[in-house]
């Protein structure tokens, strides 16, 4: 099972390419954060991909992970099992085609862009951040 995640500067929020030391903590079911066994390796625009092992990607319901990187912004990510399934091997494949495909995002205030690479918007969204910055939400705008 593959993840993804961006690294983005924590001085103005542009994504970080050409990144090779990332350390990814990963947390299964609300358990102790732990290192990653693989490194992650840039997919490109600051997009990063990392591979688990098997038993890194053996969990019951939450995985969560937080790549930790000098001048990166530090984010926790989230992957749910769907309720019943149990399979979220799409899921990764899913969010790197999204991602991989935007080029652009602005900010302003709580609210996300996202645009295309000819500039058009993809959507937007509502963000939470913690009382440190840090997004611990994103969801689609109603």
């Amino acid at each position: 099972m593959d993840i993804t995640f961006t690294l983005q500067s924590s001085l103005d929020g542009t994504p970080l390419t050409g990144q090779s030391s990332i350390t990814v903590y990963l947390s299964k079911d609300g358990n102790t954060f732990n290192n990653s066994t693989n490194s992650p390796t840039e997919v490109g625009l600051g997009l990063y991909k990392l591979t688990l092992t098997t038993g890194e990607a053996s969990f019951t319901s939450d995985l969560y992970y937080q790549p930790v990187c000098t001048g990166a912004l530090t984010n926790t990510w989230k992957v749910s099992k769907e309720s019943g399934s149990g399979d979220t091997s799409s899921l990764s494949g899913d969010i790197s085609k999204i991602l991989a495909g935007i080029l652009n995002w602005s900010m302003a205030g709580n609210t996300l862009t996202l645009y295309d690479a000819d500039g058009e918007p993809l959507g937007t969204y509502d963000v939470t951040q913690d009382a440190n910055g840090n997004i611990i939400k994103v969801e689609p705008s109603e």
